[in-house]
């Protein structure tokens, strides 16, 4: 639409019930905005959304992605002699009993690209009389600063999303069943691992591809700058376990490569103009294909070494590789089968070309179903 019969329309809006003229003009609003290219839009959504104007319809998938709730990293309760959150989360139980007091705090956190919960349980320190459910702690938010007889031992608990509503003192029982049961989490091996953590809204640039919606965000600072239709594997459900199983992977990986074209080869042309080669296979799916006996455990070890080093793994295994984001030859319609590719994720050339120009190799990728 362009700017003279924008004003026109506008102009004729004015003359008519003013029901009629607001229900025209967000029509109007939305076929000006559906014009523009997808990156704009959503750069021109955000800034005036509060004023009303309708937003871009984006999933309830990638909101949850850039909720700033999400845990970047864990660390012990005690810090220099005080009580402090291992994480930030949000209170889900206060107990302010004579003999038992504490304190339970949900974390949620990105496991391999995936949402996970975890919650938090402190016994026997004081407890705030501001503090109430549902309140968001930082992450080494000041609990107490009385260690007293606090022990990491005893008065501290990391504990599974199953049991994280249970009360706050389990039975000796209970306790019993679920340390068995690993849904009481050993907080020695789980705290050492999850020191780093992606957490999308606090990311300079990150890439989230959600398989199911056939769309690629771009991140940056945690608002989506772009958002690009992308065309999937030939079995384009489920996570890629195999050389030939023609699936997308899923999980988080890293851009470990970036070429121009034209490439060379029986499928170069299908490469389009752009390849970028992300870190398929990550160590969990090392992990995956030892258990299955597709590799061995020098193998394993072998990919998991070289994602410890931010190098590039083996793609010879029997788990693939050579798993990456290109082009294609010529371009393929948004409207017809998009399951094209041999596991890759492909944009269109005219989409891929300026935001290859906006990446570098390190930079992160979740791949979601």
């Amino acid at each position: 639409m362009n700017l003279l019969l924008y004003l026109n329309t506008s102009l004729s809006i004015l003359k008519m019930h003013y029901k009629g003229a607001i229900f025209l003009i967000l029509m109007s609003l939305n076929h000006t905005k559906d014009s523009l290219p997808v990156s704009y839009a959503s750069e021109f959504n955000m800034e005036f959304s509060k004023k009303g104007i309708p937003k871009i319809k984006t999933s309830s998938k990638i909101k949850k992605y850039l909720s700033p709730l999400t845990s970047r990293s864990f660390d012990f309760p005690i810090q220099n002699k005080t009580i402090e959150t291992i994480s930030t989360g949000v209170i889900t139980q206060i107990l302010n009993q004579k003999n038992k007091k504490g304190i339970a705090i949900k974390h949620v956190y990105l496991e391999n690209g995936k949402a996970d919960t975890i919650y938090s349980v402190y016994k026997q320190i004081e407890i705030n009389p501001s503090w109430k459910v549902g309140d968001t702690l930082p992450k080494n938010y000041l609990l107490s600063k009385n260690l007293g007889n606090f022990t990491m031992q005893e008065n501290f608990e990391l504990r599974k999303r199953k049991i994280g509503n249970l009360q706050i003192f389990l039975s000796n029982k209970e306790k019993g069943e679920y340390t068995q049961s690993k849904d009481l989490i050993d907080m020695k091996s789980f705290i050492p691992k999850h020191k780093n953590l992606t957490c999308p809204h606090k990311e300079n640039k990150l890439l989230i591809a959600i398989k199911s919606e056939y769309k690629i965000y771009f991140i940056q600072k945690g608002k989506i700058t772009k958002i690009l239709e992308i065309a999937l594997g030939q079995s384009p459900k489920g996570h890629k376990v195999k050389q030939g199983d023609n699936k997308t992977p899923e999980g988080e990986y890293r851009l470990s490569q970036k070429a121009k074209g034209p490439f060379s080869g029986t499928v170069g042309p299908y490469f389009g103009e752009r390849w970028i080669r992300l870190s398929y296979p990550n160590a969990y799916d090392a992990e995956i294909g030892y258990k299955r006996k597709l590799i061995s455990k020098a193998e394993k070890e072998q990919i998991e070494n070289a994602i410890k080093n931010n190098q590039m793994p083996p793609k010879n295994t029997q788990l693939g590789g050579g798993i990456g984001i290109h082009g294609w030859s010529g371009e393929w319609d948004p409207n017809q089968n998009r399951d094209l590719t041999w596991g890759c994720i492909s944009i269109n050339n005219s989409d891929l070309i300026p935001l290859y120009d906006q990446l570098e190799v390190g930079d992160k990728i979740i791949i979601s179903p």
